[in-house]
């Protein structure tokens, strides 16, 4: 017997049989805390019933709270639980836990993106059953707040469903993730989910789940810079797109493919190649895909030197975001518009730009535009041989800049540890 029996099977006897299932199942799961409403949802009980259940387990040392309201499995009860207590709940009951669970947390993921990322369109492939419990977010904040403590669960959730034969929730969960994604920038985990997004849509042979799986897993390796995996990706959404008969989803794929080429520096290639896409959105009213789109004409005309055409773009693309209560995309057009007016030597109209770029950025909480706007008055103080202000601007850049590769590291350090 393992020396964690004999400490905890006095402890365990004393559970009532649906604490002791709790625990196993706690055990299987193995992500990093969990709260009473997933709890509840994982299995199949009423929030207040669960944290009961949760103090039971607690009062016996079994987990302990890791904050307020969540929980963690201490590792002595995660070993004995996986050794002689997980073996008692049949198969189907574990899959069946971790599908209410999985469920529970897309739910709050979907709903969550309705506030970060609004008016996106959203293709459904395969869609699953909505899970239990509370809505967890009921505006941008709260939306934010709820990813943010819950991202570890949902990325891990995310791909244990993607390893064990639950698909559909795999690759809903990635899509659903994209939004935050791409406001916080946890490179290695995005890449890490959209992977097995991939690849969980290709087993199952979903079309337009591919091209969701696509779009996205492209998306990661142009923000890594690496362009020839993120056209074999988009390519890829495409074909999926034009099979499924997904016209908004080839125009998103058609749109983001030529985003490699603005990478590689091809500017004239990538204004020919996006405007079908520009074209599609005006024509079906999708005002916030031809608002993005719109904002990376203005990108391309700024680096061609188009200076007056880039500012009047980028300005329209703002005023819509703007309107459409789009946090972030408002923030990455003033930043836009700030390297604009420098590119015209109109320094006063781009220190505007990026001031309002800083405030829209701690609305919106993405700490790297916020770091880019301070980088970018940096440069412009130097300019001035004001190395006062410019030291200042550097500091605050770093300290944005280094926040981002803390969380990303953190997250894929309980990804990897799971």
């Amino acid at each position: 017997m393992t020396e964690t029996g004999p400490n905890l099977r006095p402890l365990v006897g004393e559970l009532p049989a649906p604490a002791t299932v709790g625990l196993a199942l706690l055990a299987a799961w193995s992500g990093p805390d969990i709260d009473p409403h997933a709890v509840a949802a994982m299995l199949d009980l009423d929030p207040p019933t669960a944290a009961g259940l949760l103090r039971q387990l607690a009062d016996r040392h079994l987990i302990f709270e890791r904050s307020p309201g969540r929980f963690g499995l201490r590792t002595p009860a995660r070993a004995f639980a996986v050794a002689h207590l997980l073996p008692t709940v049949p198969a189907p009951g574990r899959r069946a836990a971790l599908r209410r669970l999985a469920a529970y947390y897309l739910h709050g993921a979907e709903h969550a993106d309705t506030f970060i990322t609004p008016h996106r369109h959203r293709a459904s492939p395969g869609a699953v059953a909505a899970g239990p419990g509370p809505r967890p977010a009921s505006d941008y904040d709260t939306a934010l707040n709820w990813l943010t403590v819950e991202q570890a669960n949902l990325a891990h959730v995310c791909v244990t469903c993607g390893e064990q034969g639950l698909e559909q929730y795999c690759w809903q969960l990635a899509d659903a993730l994209r939004g935050f994604y791409y406001l916080t920038k946890p490179w290695a985990v995005w890449l890490r989910i959209n992977t097995a997004a991939l690849r969980a849509a290709q087993r199952r042979g979903d079309a337009v789940a591919e091209m969701n799986a696509g779009n996205g897993l492209g998306l990661v390796h142009l923000e890594l810079g690496q362009l020839d995996q993120a056209e074999a990706s988009y390519r890829h959404a495409l074909d999926r797109a034009n099979h499924a008969g997904e016209a908004a989803g080839a125009a998103t794929a058609r749109a983001n493919a030529a985003w490699v080429e603005f990478s590689r520096g091809h500017y004239e290639r990538f204004l020919q190649e996006i405007q079908q896409s520009y074209d599609y959105y005006v024509r079906t009213g999708a005002r916030r895909n031809a608002s993005i789109t719109l904002r990376g004409i203005g990108l391309a005309e700024g680096e061609l030197g188009r200076l007056e055409d880039a500012v009047t773009h980028l300005s329209a693309a703002l005023e819509t975001f703007v309107a459409l209560d789009l946090r972030l995309d408002a923030t990455m057009t003033l930043n836009a518009l700030g390297d604009a007016y420098r590119r015209a030597r109109d320094d006063t109209n781009a220190v505007l730009a990026y001031h309002r770029a800083l405030e829209a950025a701690e609305r919106c909480g993405s700490r790297y535009e916020h770091g880019r706007a301070h980088h970018r008055l940096a440069e412009l103080a130097l300019l001035r041989q004001d190395t006062g202000t410019a030291a200042r601007h550097l500091r605050r850049a770093a300290a944005d800049y280094a926040v981002l590769a803390a969380q990303a590291q953190r997250v894929t350090s309980l990804l990897t540890s799971l």
